[in-house]
């Protein structure tokens, strides 16, 4: 038995947007952390740094928040494999082992894909 699909509400739906306009206007070389950094003091979504950068593991994982490093879509399987051994290619983790593919390899000269976007979230943006 499927749920019902879920309804955001109009708050939502302008959170979400007001979150791809972030991920749109980065700066070219901001770093993930940095992004970080700018959403929460942003002060536009609510919960801990883990909430958060859940959202954007998740956006990156479906390639609405692309990496130099592996094409990633809602319709290609890649193997977990793949995504962490992806990790020793970055310079910018510094040993944190907090910060992991796909949403690590991130850079604010990588624009958010906006086909997926469309694809994924034009029903409600």
């Amino acid at each position: 038995m499927n749920a019902p699909a879920v309804q955001p509400t109009e708050q939502d739906v302008q959170t979400f947007a007001t979150l791809l306009d972030l991920l749109r206007n980065a700066p070219e070389d901001e770093t993930p952390g940095q992004f970080e950094k700018r959403l929460t003091s942003a002060k536009i979504l609510s919960g801990d740094k883990y909430t958060k950068r859940g959202i954007l593991d998740s956006l990156a994982s479906v390639g609405v928040i692309p990496n130099p490093f592996l094409t990633l879509t809602p319709h290609t399987w890649t193997d977990f494999g793949d995504i962490a051994s992806s990790e020793d290619r970055l310079s910018n983790t510094k040993g944190r082992s907090d910060m992991e593919m796909p949403w690590a390899g991130w850079r604010g000269s990588l624009k958010p894909n906006e086909e997926i976007i469309t694809e994924l979230f034009g029903d409600y943006l």
